[in-house]
């Protein structure tokens, strides 16, 4: 028999030694993370990727390969993307022309 399993019951001996209280808050907390729902991720493969960000599958693979580019998960052989971190990428490589940052630098400066 499994001792692990055992220990999360209340034993006989818990009433008496005040232990009780603790042994149900130990079962109620982990009773908490298995109902916690976490929403299931939406995962892109390497073609709507590459469709989404217009370049290549190759050129996702040479990124992949020099640990540019967007973060992926590899399932085996699989290779699919977050959505959401996919979504992070482009935001972290957003960029404001020249032109229009020296405009708002001087509009800020009057």
């Amino acid at each position: 028999m499994n001792s692990a399993a055992v220990k999360q019951f209340p034993q006989p001996g818990d009433l008496q030694d005040g232990r009780l209280n603790s042994t149900i808050a130990r079962l109620r907390a982990s009773e908490r993370v298995l109902n916690t729902h976490q929403p299931t991720r939406q995962l892109l493969d390497e073609h709507g990727v590459s469709r989404r960000l217009s370049v290549s599958v190759n050129t996702l693979r040479y990124w992949r390969a020099c640990g540019e580019g967007p973060d992926y998960i590899k399932l085996g052989r699989l290779v699919r993307y977050d959505a959401v971190a996919l979504e992070k990428f482009i935001l972290r490589n957003l960029r404001v022309s020249k032109a229009r940052a020296t405009m708002e630098e001087k509009r800020v400066a009057l």
